[in-house]
């Protein structure tokens, strides 16, 4: 079972089965693991049945990219298996994304792509008092 991961809309994070439609979960950004997790139980399947995980880069925010990026690697890293960034757009080829997978080696590791600089701040012309 290969899976992807999008986390590019604000409070939506979704999740599923290459060629199948991905299951929306009004999440935050912080429970992506939950809604992977729910994702699995409602296939009835455990962490241990994926053998490879796309994530969506370079949409979305800061935060949730990081956080979807930073699971699909320490994912990989624990079950040995492959992980990979792919666009918005990829995920309308869900066949170009299983061979992907299938061919990407193992312990190589989503490096992420965002869609624009965090805004964990005040901006850099501001004046902080």
């Amino acid at each position: 079972m290969h899976i992807i991961i999008d986390s590019s809309k604000k409070d939506i994070i979704r999740v599923g089965e290459c060629g199948n439609d991905l299951e929306e979960y009004a999440y935050k950004n912080r429970d992506i693991l939950q809604a992977v997790h729910e994702y699995l139980e409602s296939q009835k399947k455990t962490k241990k049945d994926v053998s490879g995980i796309a994530v969506v880069i370079g949409s979305g925010s800061f935060t949730a990219t990081r956080l979807a990026v930073t699971l699909a690697n320490t994912w990989g890293y624990v079950l040995d298996i492959p992980v990979m960034g792919v666009s918005l757009e990829d995920i309308d080829h869900p066949k170009r994304i299983i061979f992907a997978l299938e061919a990407h080696p193992k312990g190589q590791y989503i490096s992420a792509t965002y869609s624009g600089m965090p805004h964990i701040g005040p901006p850099k012309n501001s004046v902080v008092q």
